[in-house]
């Protein structure tokens, strides 16, 4: 990330699709509408990325299309609120 915007500039990077073989994947009703309630994960995750303003995030688990999960690269300083 940089000034809170994803870069999707690394060739190297891959997807991982997980499918589900025992029941369908039916797509999500809020795509035929023209207004719905944004999802509490969707602001979590643009409140999160506000946070990490310039950063790598790892890994970005979405599940039913909405983020579950995030692991994101910080540096040991920040966290220990260490400054060098």
């Amino acid at each position: 990330m940089r000034d809170r915007e994803p870069i999707f500039s690394d060739p190297k990077w891959a997807v991982f699709v997980d499918v589900k073989l025992d029941s369908g994947d039916l797509p999500r009703a809020e795509i035929a509408a023209s207004d719905f309630v944004l999802a509490i994960e969707i602001a979590r995750l643009m409140a999160l990325l506000d946070t990490i303003q310039d950063g790598k995030i790892a890994r970005l688990e979405v599940r039913a299309g909405l983020p579950r999960k995030v692991t994101f690269e910080k540096r040991f300083q920040e966290i220990a609120g260490l400054s060098m």
